[in-house]
């Protein structure tokens, strides 16, 4: 294992030592912006140590993802003008909890993958982007995977969408009411298949793949419906993390296998993509990109708006302070935690399965009472007006938990951010397993506004098709990560 660097210990530390005398001096300043300076240095100092080559991803989304979910906007001028005033309306011990538990965050995750990685260690197979490549795939598996994933996504659209025209409207309307409609057009005309129109997101990525073999000319056919259910799926939901999403799935490929001078390059103009996109998506949502007028829009590209997780985190909080226990819970700490370690992975699989036709799918209940909480708490009756509230990537699971809840995001969290990790220190050689890697980076940065089974239908469809299809002596099947997966030596099946 390599050697921890010492600011990845000591800045966290210092972090939580700052909330603790914030917390007694009664400090907000002290409280948040210590923090939020010390972690943009954290996120800096990852962000340079992955585009050189000496990380994986893994400390990226530990550190960087933190400070961009939970701190950078407190340090923008206006932003803290607004949130210093609107934080001190929650409890002393809400406001502690927050952000210790943020402050301590990238460091319980490294904690955890350094335990993960102790206990499977990978064999770094390349540790140059030269050379032929030391994981193969078979291509004729993805090509099938390819397919029954085209056939799966299929299906709404036909039967609900028009084929087409449902993702037209959802990326012309997003949030917005359709002319003379009073539901969302997306809700409307998918019903409740519509999160298998997620999965459309990985045939784009599976494309990307094919496009390096003989299946090439079928998966370029389909390009054009499977990316416009990609895209309905991404303007329908109409959300600014989705963004993040896939501009990470798309930057962990390209900064794994270029040269240091290109990779700069290239996250500069991804880093300015990204950004126009996610100002698009918080300012016009819940109208659609038919209201776009560049004028306004230029004027408005300036403003930081969004990602605003450090409030909702501490809102989640202050409800668990004042004595909310979720229905699921049994009161015993240890029993709850358990629950909920092996709960989340279940509720990942139950999820795509559409409730019309599986009424007895679980349904977590803090989603619904935190809503009406906080719109209660804004003097509005919850009966008459619906806002869908994330908790945070900690505050939603100490509300359905208890006290130890916490330490369930954390962990899975983790894993995800230890699997791109992993699967990008296998073969940086290799685009395809980097394209891997990049789709668990992808999903794991999107948890950070909820630990929600949603953010996993986009791009794990793809990986899990992958490493199917990655194949190690005798032709067998590797599934990752696998100690014997390290140790086999891997041989070209099925590629051209």
């Amino acid at each position: 294992m390599k050697p921890v660097p010492f600011l990845l210990i000591f800045g966290p530390i210092l972090s939580a030592i700052l909330v603790v005398i914030g917390a007694i001096s009664g400090s907000i300043e002290t409280t948040y912006l210590g923090p939020a300076i010390i972690n943009g240095f954290l996120a800096c100092y990852t962000s340079w140590r992955f585009i050189k080559g000496n990380d994986g991803p893994a400390n990226l989304l530990f550190y960087a993802g933190t400070f961009l979910f939970y701190h950078f906007q407190l340090l923008t001028p206006e932003y803290w003008a607004d949130f210093s005033q609107a934080i001190v309306e929650y409890s002393p011990e809400s406001r502690f909890m927050s952000a210790l538990g943020t402050s301590l965050l990238p460091l319980a995750c490294f904690g955890v993958a350094r335990l993960l990685e102790r206990r499977w260690p990978v064999n770094e197979t390349a540790g140059t982007i030269r050379g032929d490549e030391a994981v193969v795939f078979n291509d004729r598996r993805v090509f099938v995977g390819f397919l029954a994933l085209f056939a799966l996504v299929s299906v709404p659209n036909v039967i609900f969408g028009g084929v087409v025209a449902s993702s037209v409207n959802s990326i012309l309307y997003m949030r917005g009411m359709d002319e003379g409609r009073s539901v969302i057009v997306i809700s409307d005309q998918l019903a409740s298949i519509l999160n298998i129109n997620h999965f459309a997101c990985s045939l784009v990525t599976l494309t990307w793949v094919l496009y390096r073999t003989k299946y090439r000319r079928v998966a370029l056919l389909l390009l054009p419906l499977s990316g416009i259910w990609a895209l309905g799926s991404i303007f329908g939901m109409g959300t600014r993390t989705q963004v993040l999403q896939f501009g990470l799935a798309l930057l962990v490929p390209l900064i794994g296998r270029t040269s240091l001078k290109i990779r700069l390059f290239t996250l500069v103009v991804f880093g300015a993509t990204i950004f126009v996109t996610a100002q698009i998506m918080t300012y016009y949502r819940t109208v659609g990109l038919k209201e776009v007028q560049l004028d306004e829009f230029a004027d408005a590209i300036g403003g930081i708006q969004g990602l605003e997780t450090m409030h909702d985190q501490t809102r989640a909080i202050e409800m668990y302070v004042e004595g909310y226990v979720s229905p699921e819970a049994t009161g015993v700490v240890p029993l709850d935690l358990v629950i909920g370690l092996v709960y989340r992975p279940i509720e990942l699989l139950m999820f795509p399965l559409p409730r019309s036709f599986f009424p007895w799918k679980p349904v977590d209940p803090t989603v619904l009472d935190l809503s009406r909480w906080a719109i209660s708490r804004m003097g509005v009756d919850p009966d008459r007006f619906s806002w869908g509230i994330t908790g945070g990537l900690l505050g939603r699971d100490t509300l359905r938990w208890g006290a130890l809840g916490a330490l369930v995001p954390v962990f899975w969290f983790t894993v995800l951010c230890w699997f791109a990790d992993r699967e990008f220190r296998r073969d940086r050689r290799s685009m395809t397993q980097l394209i891997v890697s990049g789709a668990f980076a992808g999903t794991a940065i999107s948890m950070y506004r909820d630990l929600s089974p949603l953010w996993c239908l986009q791009l794990l469809p793809a990986a899990m098709v992958l490493i199917h299809a990655r194949v190690g002596v005798r032709g067998r099947s590797v599934v990752a990560p696998s100690v014997i997966a390290d140790s086999l030596k891997t041989e070209r099946c099925g590629s051209t």
